[in-house]
């Protein structure tokens, strides 16, 4: 593979025929994501999988190279997304980052992460203009907002003729509750 040589070897990659034992090579899996405030447990859970991951990888024995993990603590804000994407970056051993957590930190970094080559898989950053703003090491897991928003709002349209929508005004909840009630409009529900 390129940038990192992660297969070890073609044999390696493909599988057939090699020796690899899990030795040689330690990668970094960094994680970015709030594991203090008011989201930590979030982060927890999220960190937990990704140390459960590299363990579960490492148990097998059958990479030709190490893993480990390194975490960094944003506190699921955007103010705090710099300080814990540069603690990622300064390590050379860190290959990709599982997070940023929330779109308002990723949006912080994502110009940073992509500078850097560095990967990032996002199990929750939903926000739908993400994609749009040249991240090019950026990918997610789940739904934009505007996939969301619109599934939700067709399945209130169903059942209500006036909806109520309120948002908490964090950059998730607005672009959500924007999705929805643009989408109740244009069905004819009204909203208040």
């Amino acid at each position: 593979a390129s940038g990192g040589g992660l297969s070890g070897s073609s044999a390696a990659a493909s599988g057939g025929g090699s020796s690899c034992n899990g030795t040689g090579t330690t990668y970094k899996i960094g994680y970015e994501g709030p594991l203090t405030g008011d989201n930590k447990q979030l982060g927890i859970n999220m960190i937990n999988s990704v140390n459960l991951a590299v363990d579960e990888a490492n148990a097998a024995k059958n990479l030709c190279f190490q893993l480990a993990v390194l975490q960094s603590d944003d506190g699921g804000t955007a103010a705090g997304a710099p300080a814990a994407e540069a603690a990622l970056e300064q390590d050379a051993a860190v290959v990709g980052v599982v997070g940023p957590a929330f779109s308002g930190a990723t949006a912080a970094v994502g110009a940073k992460y992509a500078a850097a080559g560095i990967a990032l898989i996002s199990p929750s950053a939903t926000n739908a203009t993400l994609t749009s703003q040249g991240f090019t090491t950026f990918h997610r897991i789940v739904p934009t907002d505007a996939i969301e928003g619109k599934a939700t709002a067709d399945y209130l349209a169903k059942k209500f003729k006036t909806v109520f929508v309120v948002d908490d005004t964090s950059t998730y909840g607005a672009g959500v509750a924007q999705v929805v009630a643009a989408e109740l409009k244009s069905k004819g529900v009204t909203v208040d």
